[in-house]
């Protein structure tokens, strides 16, 4: 069995290590190759095939410096399968988003909770959505526009459809949803 032990970020890469088909790897990662800081957010194991690792990284278009959501697939041994930033899809064409949560989804893709927003100081939250592969299926916003609203954690039902919960300041104190 593939058990991730430790991921997290040090200054502009991301590293992870794992346990994984009784061999130990530690390897680094900078998903957008700018030297900017990544985060990783989420894991979620493929049986023996290896890793889907979610996070948040900074992005830029040598204009504006904003986060961007990205999925990176891992094999057993550590090695890059494919790689998905989601430069583009979001609210506005210069507003960004990070991910909070991940889940592997029926089919093997990935389900991400998160947020979105632009310049105007809107935040939604988002659900988006990632096939078996890591392309990227879909992504789904919801809020006001007016307020911040913040996606903490996504999860898919018996049913297909999704949940997503956060919170949200938009009508004064912070209020949890669902």
């Amino acid at each position: 069995m593939t058990t991730p032990r430790v991921f997290g970020c040090v200054g502009a890469q991301l590293i992870i290590c794992a346990v994984a088909c009784g061999q130990t790897f530690n390897k680094r990662y900078d998903p957008f190759s700018q030297g900017y800081e990544q985060v990783a957010f989420g894991i979620e194991t493929n049986g023996e095939n290896g890793f889907a690792v979610t996070g948040t990284g900074y992005f830029s278009d040598s204009v504006y410096l904003y986060t961007i959501p990205f999925l990176l697939r891992l094999d057993a041994n550590g090695q890059v399968l494919s790689e998905n930033k989601m430069i583009g899809g979001l609210s506005s064409i210069y507003g960004g988003g990070w991910s909070n949560s991940s889940q592997r989804t029926r089919d093997g893709g990935i389900l991400i909770g998160g947020s979105t927003y632009n310049p105007g100081d809107i935040q939604n939250v988002a659900i988006i959505r990632f096939g078996p592969t890591g392309d990227s299926l879909w992504i789904k916003e919801y809020g006001d526009g007016v307020g911040e609203w913040i996606g903490r954690a996504a999860i898919q039902t018996k049913d297909q459809g999704y949940l997503l919960c956060g919170e949200t300041a938009s009508i004064g104190v912070v209020d949890g949803f669902l």
